[in-house]
């Protein structure tokens, strides 16, 4: 049987990037598959493993907990949603007002929070105690500097847009 490790990117609000980070891990991770818990209609423009409630989506982890090395979840869900995972907490961008009520809790229990200050050496040690392979830790460091990047960005407009 496979050790299915869940990686469970969830942020402070709309728009940190919690798409973009779970589909760059997902393309990096050997043997993975991703899925989205969201809020919205089930549209064909959503991912194929698109969830709306926490029972569809806990189904589908046990499912996968047979048939892959890694899930990647984006979802603002119960943190304790499986016990092999990497929770990645994206704090909010300067600027933002939308921040979610329990977004404190979640960043406190995350393993990763990017946009908060932490490290690449705090996320290189909790990538290196969950992974085996050095080379997969240096590109998963690689987007999570990325991620950071963006998360930092300022919302303010270009000088050059009217």
């Amino acid at each position: 049987m496979l050790l299915t490790l869940t990686w469970l990117i969830s942020g402070a609000c709309r728009g940190v990037g919690k798409t973009y980070l779970a589909e760059h891990l997902g393309a990096v991770l050997p043997d993975s598959v991703y899925a989205k818990k969201g809020r919205g209609k089930i549209r064909s423009t959503k991912s194929a493993n698109y969830f709306t409630n926490e029972k569809e989506l806990m189904v589908f982890l046990n499912k996968c907990r047979r048939k892959y090395n890694h899930v990647v979840v984006e979802a603002n869900t119960d943190n304790t949603i499986t016990p092999g995972r990497i929770h990645i907490f994206l704090d909010a961008r300067p600027g933002s007002e939308d921040i979610r009520r329990d977004a404190g809790q979640r960043r406190r229990s995350a393993d990763i929070c990017i946009g908060n200050g932490e490290s690449g050496e705090q996320w290189r040690e909790v990538l290196e105690g969950r992974l085996d392979n050095a080379a997969l830790v240096d590109t998963i460091l690689d987007i999570l500097v990325e991620q950071e990047q963006f998360c930092n960005r300022n919302k303010t407009k270009n000088p050059k847009e009217k």
